[in-house]
């Protein structure tokens, strides 16, 4: 059997709920999706901004649900990274009150899961064909090579 337990790498930022703007990043931000501390500052970069436009409905209706529910977020999506790609991520988040300026502050947390939802994937493909391959056996018993696959 594989690994069981491994690290699970994250990155965490803080948005101003009211803009809606990226006030903080870590650097892990900048490995995930490819943006610098100053390219935040220098674009304005906004929540709107990473978030697919053709998500942005769902994804905002179901943060305000949820916050209106638990106080709290956890959110599968996808993020726009610098480079226009889509990373799939698995998010939390909750809104917490700035102590200095009283202003509503989202702080949110997220790990990439790309890679694992590729496998996901493919493992699926790969049970789809066995199945398909197993159904057009006749008499569902048969002798076959996998040489030709």
């Amino acid at each position: 059997m594989g690994v069981r337990v491994d690290e699970v790498v994250y990155s965490q930022y803080v948005v101003d709920m009211e803009t809606l703007k990226i006030i903080e990043i870590d650097e892990q931000f900048t490995e995930f999706l490819g943006y610098t501390k100053e390219d935040v500052k220098a674009q304005n970069l906004r929540l709107t901004d990473l978030i697919f436009e053709e998500d942005q409905e769902r994804y905002f209706s179901l943060v305000q649900q949820k916050n209106e529910e638990a106080g709290e977020a956890y959110i599968a999506h996808y993020l726009r990274a610098k480079d226009g790609s889509a990373i799939f991520v698995f998010c939390y988040g909750r809104t917490e009150t700035n102590p200095d300026t009283g202003a509503p502050e989202g702080h949110i947390i997220f790990g990439d899961l790309t890679r694992l939802w590729q496998q996901s994937k493919e493992l699926e493909d790969n049970r789809v064909m066995l199945r398909d391959v197993m159904d057009s056996l006749v008499g569902g018993v048969g002798v076959f090579s996998v040489d030709g696959l």
